[in-house]
């Protein structure tokens, strides 16, 4: 593994948050639907959410989801379990009053949207996967500045670094960035591997590495070329970064549309749909 945390450390002066009790039932649930229905419609803050989550345009529905039972029905067990993750996360981490969490949860919500939206044009990703990418991407960032208060100025100072090498500078001045902690938040969480790889990976990738998928899963790679787009779609190094130019895009673009199949005409015009589609959120 290319970032040699020790996870015991990081858990020992970082706080992430846990899996609630509802998780392991859902996971004892399995592939039994009614069951797993069940347990999700009981609490009705996780119904709600999971359900307005998927009758947003992002997932491009035909027909409006009005209950666990008929999203099971219609995405499948693994894409409710997924989503379920996402929302009790949330849930559990807007317990912690931690700096910037507001901020990142709006930004990471409209990378997780876009990423969904794209996934559904590429269709190389499931849709609930790179929702769940988006969503948890940048998730260890509150958690750090509670550690760490200078970090927001080290977020930013990464960012404006005409390198795009984000994760350099935050390890040159911490020892660690926020793709390592999300990345073993997203582990603790038992989100698939294939997205634990994207988080890992997000701000340690190089144009020859979608030449070469330097990852030994494929749905990894999608994973990330998927994220990059959305991220730079939903201007995070504005937002996060508080920067006017997209440095690490800048350096990825050629290799990532490259990779995906998309023409860079094609991609500028989906900037118009995106703002479309948040605009609709």
């Amino acid at each position: 593994m290319k970032h040699d945390l020790d996870v015991r450390d990081l858990l020992e002066h970082l706080t992430i948050p846990q899996p609630p009790q509802m998780f392991a039932a859902i996971k004892a649930a399995g592939d039994y639907v009614e069951e797993l229905a069940d347990v999700i419609s009981n609490d009705g803050a996780v119904c709600s959410q999971l359900i307005h989550t998927l009758n947003t345009p992002a997932f491009e529905l035909r027909k409006k989801i009005d209950s666990v039972q008929q999203a099971v029905e219609v995405m499948g067990v693994k894409a409710v379990v997924n989503l379920a993750k996402t929302v009790l996360f949330r849930q559990v981490a807007e317990n912690y009053k931690v700096p910037l969490l507001q901020a990142c949860w709006d930004a990471s919500t409209d990378v997780a949207l876009c990423s969904a939206h794209l996934a559904g044009l590429v269709k190389t990703v499931p849709p609930h996967e790179a929702y769940m990418l988006g969503l948890f991407h940048n998730c260890g960032i509150p958690f750090i500045m509670q550690r760490y208060p200078g970090y927001r100025e080290i977020l930013i100072s990464a960012y404006a670094n005409e390198s795009g090498e984000i994760s350099e500078m935050e390890e040159l001045k911490i020892g660690r960035s926020h793709a390592d902690v999300s990345f073993h938040v997203a582990k603790l969480w038992q989100l698939p591997d294939s997205v634990c790889s994207a988080i890992e990976y997000h701000h340690d990738i190089d144009s020859e590495d979608f030449h070469s998928s330097m990852m030994e899963d494929p749905l990894a790679m999608d994973h990330l070329a998927l994220l990059k787009m959305s991220e730079h779609l939903c201007k995070l190094y504005s937002h996060l970064g508080k920067q006017s130019a997209d440095h690490e895009w800048q350096r990825l673009e050629e290799a990532v549309l490259e990779y995906t199949g998309i023409s860079e005409s094609r991609f500028y015009d989906l900037k118009d749909d995106i703002d479309s589609l948040l605009a609709r959120m």
